[in-house]
């Protein structure tokens, strides 16, 4: 389907549903002048290839209108409805649409559409997905957007580089736990000492002694890495998951040889990017993190500073506008949402650092967000308490 579509048909990838190839054909059928509705899934923004179709549309259009349709518009079905509107269709010339974007409630037992409603201009996917599902104003989303340049901020990338964790390609294969691995006679030097589930990181800080609290909770801290294929438990261990299909699934069939997983370099730093609670947490206990995580690597950054601005309302309220809304509501980062986040580049002391720490391993973590803002941004930056309290009224309402 993607050849039947040309040149446009470098907007989707594997992944693509197939309403997606349907928008871009009806695209292709409009004459100049055209206008193009279509009521669809919220994909549109929540998946790479559905910003990389409003990203074709908003080249093609003078004007386009997202709306995001607030409650069951099909029955019983939970599904999170948008219906974009395409009007002054110019063809296959390059063009840059003027977007907007406005949220309506909308019940099936009584559907009647408001007669005005507020538009929000809009500059990217992004953007529209803080407007539409997080229900950001035009100037939360201002808000945001300038931060990166103030004093004393930069982006995220700016510092290190940010990268998604190793991805195993078989979870239940690839991770023991301790007793496992002793039933398996696998010796240390073919493991390597991990952290694959966000859940088991608590903190601020990832401390060994957290390591060994994860290995001694029988939970899945080791994967396996072979450096001898030719040693017997080896054998044993490669001769199961061949058995068992492991080499055909999607990450294992595109390397060589299959069960060597590609670690990279141990992170000074890991972020934790899926649900509310956002944050980067120093990895003292020097353990390798699997894709639940974003890695921080590079020596730029002092992570024990970085850590601490991840707490501030800046951050915070940077990483929620910039989320992508999931299923049931969850929220998750990408890479490279991730790495355009504003944060303040500043050296902070470890005594902060431990205090939050604890703090966030309590679950006060409203508490912890206010000693992060004062001493970082009106000890450290010189932020007036007003500027502070505009910041964490915005994180209030949008993070509730």
């Amino acid at each position: 389907m993607r050849t039947a579509l040309g040149a446009d048909g470098s907007a989707m990838d594997g992944r693509s549903s197939s309403w997606a190839y349907f928008v871009m054909r009806c695209m292709q059928l409009l004459r100049p002048g055209g206008r193009l509705g279509a009521i669809l899934p919220g994909e549109l923004l929540s998946a790479n290839y559905g910003r990389r179709i409003v990203k074709k549309i908003g080249e093609r259009f003078d004007r386009i209108i997202v709306v995001h349709c607030r409650g069951q518009l099909f029955g019983t079905l939970q599904l999170s409805t948008l219906a974009i509107l395409g009007e002054g269709y110019a063809g296959a010339a390059k063009h840059q649409a003027s977007v907007y974007g406005c949220s309506i409630k909308f019940d099936q037992r009584k559907p009647v559409l408001p007669r005005s409603t507020h538009l929000v201009p809009l500059r990217d996917a992004g953007e529209a997905t803080a407007a539409l599902f997080l229900g950001a104003r035009e100037t939360d989303i201002r808000l945001v957007r300038n931060a990166a340049q103030s004093d004393g901020f930069c982006r995220l990338d700016q510092i290190g580089s940010i990268a998604i964790g190793y991805v195993s390609g078989d979870k239940e294969f690839f991770h023991f736990t301790e007793a496992e691995r002793n039933h398996a006679s696998i010796r240390d030097i073919h493991l390597r000492r991990v952290v694959h589930r966000a859940s088991h990181v608590q903190g601020m800080i990832l401390q060994p002694e957290d390591w060994q609290y994860i290995r001694d909770g029988d939970k899945r801290c080791w994967l396996f890495y072979p450096v001898d294929e030719d040693e017997e438990t080896v054998q044993r261990v490669i001769t199961r998951g061949a058995e068992s299909g492991v080499p055909a699934r999607m990450k294992c069939r595109t390397r060589a040889p299959w069960w060597r997983v590609a670690l990279g370099t141990v992170p000074e730093a890991v972020f934790v990017y899926l649900g509310k609670r956002p944050r980067i947490v120093e990895n003292r206990a020097r353990v390798y993190a699997a894709n639940a995580f974003f890695t921080l690597t590079g020596r730029n950054f002092i992570t024990t500073s970085l850590a601490v601005a991840s707490l501030t309302s800046v951050f915070q309220l940077s990483a929620l506008i910039a989320a992508r809304r999931l299923g049931g509501g969850l929220r998750k980062l990408q890479v490279q949402d991730a790495a355009a986040l504003p944060i303040p580049n500043v050296d902070m002391s470890t005594e902060i650092h431990d205090e939050l720490d604890l703090l966030v391993r309590s679950g006060s973590w409203e508490e912890a967000n206010r000693l992060a803002d004062e001493v970082v941004l009106k000890g450290t930056l010189g932020w007036p308490s007003s500027e502070i309290e505009n910041w964490q009224s915005r994180l209030k309402r949008l993070g509730s």
